[in-house]
């Protein structure tokens, strides 16, 4: 799927990292990221991986901060980077998510 991993192995290995950070009873935000517009062979597994990430998130009750359907083709400027209209809308997006945890008042 990426850099020559399975989605089984990018699972496996999001798992570990979130066993080994509650272990250590370190608090996470688990990021999900944004969608490529020009691959959809990428893309469709991308969206595997996002969804599993979202729901990861949701079982284990973490705090999830997705972009992944915040842009729109109009914010990239080519078919993986925001352009400066992309990247104020993540930005704002990032802002009501961080000022939504009660950790940050």
């Amino acid at each position: 799927a990426y850099l020559g991993y399975s989605i089984p192995e990018i699972e496996s290995n999001f798992l570990k990292i979130v066993e080994v950070l509650e272990k250590k009873q370190i608090r996470m935000i688990v990021g999900v990221s944004i969608s490529i517009l020009s691959d959809e062979s990428f893309n469709s597994k991308l969206s595997n991986i996002q969804k599993f990430q979202k729901k990861t998130a949701l079982e284990k009750k973490l705090h999830c901060l997705d972009f992944s359907e915040i842009l729109r083709k109009n914010h990239y400027s080519d078919d993986c980077h925001p352009n400066q209209s992309g990247y104020q809308e993540l930005g704002k997006s990032a802002v009501r998510f961080f000022s939504s945890l009660k950790v940050f008042h």
